[in-house]
């Protein structure tokens, strides 16, 4: 009967190999230390730039948010609950506002804005393309193992789309997922009141500038929402306000026409008639008033819905890099170099023990 074998593994024994071998770790350990000082050097710096922004807690603020949910599609989906309660209350909570920002449609209209670099323009569309492709690691990667992906990608156009269908190359869809991790977003969880974006440039200033472009776009875009009824009715207002002065001057004439002819006159016709284009002119006179009234409420009530934002914390435009740590790479792949070496010996020395009981001849 033949007993099946089982391969024992002496720890200590593949330590004391380790240690007789240690040359080989030690060289594969620099080999790792040296990439290593390589990628540290030609990584390039970044910078953070963050603005907190105090949203209000009023009435009615919730208004917009249907129309939000429809213009960036794929919200309604992203588990964000509205109750009738928040309905009731009126309130948008900041909590929707990371889902806004990092929307597609919001994207790419960042992108596509001009940023202004010394006496440089270029939108920021093609400033990351610039950087990514200029960036030593990058060409590297470019020509090894992204070299299929570089020969059959298309090239890269001028602009992004910035209304839907958004049809997207894959080089651009690279380069909005590069933008998306660069931007960070966080909300105070105890209030929900209050938003910092943080962003992440390989340019301090376009940093700052990014920062300030979401929050600008984020305002533009809120208010929109928040008065676009309040608007409406103003302009419907203001052009039946147009229509019944129109009618109004019409009726002052008639009238101040019709008198002007029969000062001398006395007969109930003319009284009659008088008393007609007297009535016409008096609800002319109350339609016009009325309308101008309104039109006066109209204004004050889109300045009330118009939502209230404070910055808390400005973003400023920062001095100090916030990555690479480049003691940290070395010692990461200096590490990772020796751990390598380690598992070479290892598994070579549970091959050898391999074959040496199972192949070993009787």
């Amino acid at each position: 009967m033949q007993t099946s074998k089982k391969l024992e593994i002496d720890i200590v024994e593949i330590l004391l190999e380790s240690w007789q071998r240690r040359k080989l770790i030690l060289k594969i350990s620099f080999i790792f230390f040296i990439l290593g000082v390589f990628v540290a050097i030609f990584t390039r710096n970044e910078y953070k730039s963050e603005i907190t922004i105090l949203f209000e807690s009023s009435n009615n603020s919730l208004s917009g948010v249907s129309g939000l949910l429809k213009k960036y599609g794929g919200l309604a989906g992203a588990g964000i609950n509205i109750s009738n309660n928040q309905e009731d209350e009126g309130f948008i909570s900041p909590q929707l506002y990371p889902k806004l920002i990092l929307s597609t449609p919001f994207l790419l209209n960042i992108l596509n804005d001009t940023i202004e670099i010394g006496n440089y323009k270029t939108s920021l569309y093609k400033y990351l393309d610039k950087y990514n492709s200029s960036a030593i690691l990058s060409k590297i990667k470019q020509y090894t193992i992204g070299l299929p992906q570089f020969l059959f990608t298309d090239e890269l156009v001028d602009t992004l789309p910035q209304k839907p269908p958004y049809k997207l190359t894959k080089k651009q869809l690279g380069l909005l997922k590069d933008f998306k991790g660069r931007i960070k977003i966080m909300t105070d969880e105890e209030t929900s009141l209050t938003l910092t974006v943080s962003v992440m440039m390989p340019d301090p200033l376009v940093s700052e500038k990014i920062a300030n472009q979401i929050l600008n776009n984020l305002t533009d875009y809120l208010i929109e929402y928040k008065t676009e009824k309040a608007k409406q009715y103003l302009n419907f207002i203001s052009d039946r306000l147009v229509e019944a002065k129109t009618h109004f001057s019409i009726a002052q004439n008639n009238l101040a026409k019709f008198r002007d002819k029969n000062k001398n006159v006395i007969s109930m016709e003319f009284k009659t008639e008088e008393e007609n284009l007297q009535a016409e002119y008096n609800l002319a006179f109350d339609i016009y008033s009325t309308l101008a009234q309104q039109l006066e409420q109209a204004k004050i009530e889109v300045q009330k819905n118009m939502p209230i934002f404070k910055v808390i914390s400005p973003a400023n435009i920062p001095t100090v890099k916030e990555k690479p740590h480049r003691i940290l790479i070395v010692i990461g792949f200096t590490c990772f170099g020796f751990i390598v070496g380690f598992m070479i010996i290892f598994f070579k020395s549970v091959l050898m023990k391999y074959k040496s009981e199972y192949f070993a001849p009787n």
